[in-house]
């Protein structure tokens, strides 16, 4: 295929399509007119008080409310409608010697004009395989693709306001992040690993001039319902979907993604809003990702919002301190992803994420995985660390290693563990 030249028109409406008779954004209450909900909102008790009883009903009447209504109080809208080009930065060759192929491809938006558009740097790797289509995991990472591993071959491009953390040489420099990737471990598995900078996209910083934001005015709802940060870098992997889609040697049915920490929300947003996404692990993704707002003992709605006003839209404020009134929980954004495998992977050291929030939600979510005929969860739903098998999971789980706010290989043996059970059909 050549991609020095290949245009791909696409409407995210096909991903997030709201029936026409759902509630919009010009519908919903404001913030101080939802009902108190001390509890877990119901899954299958829709905003005016209708209860869903078909897996039909689910998929036509309370996945599409649940999406708007996450976007309108809590992520924000994106763009609906992108045209995207794909080009190559550099010629297909060959890394981790000869052990994999590395394509990487320039993501640009022709309907923008202006000189600084943005494009998305896609640096995927995979086994060397020509005639193979292999799974892949995709997500964005934080201080450039050249720390994935130490080989010139990848670009580096120039940024702006690059997080702190990627000034330090150990964590920011070629091949930095070697331990955290662990991409020669993926390509032996026979998986494929594709990633961005998130700079690409927006950086991650308080400030909305720069990034995709000021390039796209043609957003749903009101302002102050705008995408956040966490919902533009969603919106960015779906665009590297849409290239994932065209690579002959990637299989189609088996893109999985993740991300750690505020990545993490990210990858869990990016499955709940994009069917063509297989596979979800939300890695130590705390608040706004797998823990729950309601009850939550360690980092509250109000904290995040106070720290990192940016990632989330501005109507979210308004449940600071009032997280009852919020009227879904992360549980349902869980059940978004049902029945696709999702697998929330937690450090026993990292409180701060607050695991135990987290296994709640998806004890919660797992009725819907059932109602839609999904296997969901074994038992209690946590593996405790080791081998992950048909025995001891499902298709929703959280996975738990005795470690700190890290990502590591011990990880990635769990996570391509639960990978092989999802997409050995495939």
């Amino acid at each position: 295929m050549n991609y020095r030249s290949l245009f791909f028109l696409f409407s995210c409406m096909s991903i997030m399509s709201i029936d026409s008779q759902i509630t919009s954004a010009g519908d919903l209450p404001p913030v101080s007119e939802l009902p108190v909900q001390k509890e877990l909102p119901d899954p299958f008790v829709t905003l005016d008080g209708r209860k869903i009883t078909t897996p039909e009903e689910w998929n036509e009447i309370r996945r599409p409310e649940l999406l708007e209504l996450f976007s309108h109080y809590m992520y924000g809208y994106s763009p609906e409608e992108v045209e995207v080009k794909f080009t190559e930065d550099a010629p297909p060759t060959e890394v981790l010697n000869g052990k994999a192929i590395l394509k990487q491809i320039a993501i640009s938006f022709p309907q923008l004009k202006s000189e600084n558009a943005p494009q998305i740097h896609l640096a995927l790797f995979l086994p060397n395989q020509p005639d193979h289509k292999s799974p892949v995991f995709l997500a964005v990472n934080k201080c450039g693709n050249h720390t994935v591993i130490p080989d010139e071959a990848i670009l580096t491009f120039p940024t702006t306001n690059l997080h702190s953390y990627c000034d330090n040489p150990e964590k920011g420099d070629r091949g930095a992040q070697l331990d955290y990737w662990c991409l020669e471990y993926l390509i032996d598995r026979g998986y494929g690993f594709a990633t961005c900078h998130v700079n690409n996209i927006d950086p991650d910083t308080n400030d909305f001039t720069d990034g995709v934001h000021p390039h796209f005015k043609d957003i749903k709802g009101p302002v102050e319902s705008h995408w956040g940060t966490i919902a533009a870098w969603a919106w960015g992997l779906h665009r590297c979907v849409d290239y994932l889609l065209t690579d002959e040697q990637v299989n189609p049915e088996c893109i999985a993604v993740t991300g750690h920490s505020r990545r993490g929300k990210t990858a869990l947003w990016a499955a709940a809003t994009d069917e063509r996404i297989a596979l979800c692990i939300p890695h130590q993704s705390g608040t706004g990702g797998m823990a729950l707002s309601r009850n939550n003992d360690q980092e509250t709605v109000k904290r995040i919002n106070d720290v990192f006003p940016h990632w989330f839209n501005d109507t979210f404020t308004q449940f600071n301190d009032n997280e009852a009134q919020i009227p879904f929980d992360q549980h349902l954004l869980v059940a978004l992803v049902a029945p696709r495998p999702l697998m929330e992977t937690s450090g026993l050291k990292d409180v701060w994420a607050n695991y135990d929030s987290s296994i709640k939600g998806i004890r919660e979510a797992d009725q819907v995985y059932k109602f839609l005929g999904a296997e969901g969860i074994k038992g209690d739903g946590i593996i405790n660390g080791g081998p992950v098998t048909a025995e001891n999971v499902g298709n929703l789980a959280q996975y738990r290693l005795d470690t700190k706010h890290v990502l590591e290989l011990d990880y990635w043996k769990g996570i391509l563990d639960f990978a092989d059970l999802q997409f050995k059909t495939k």
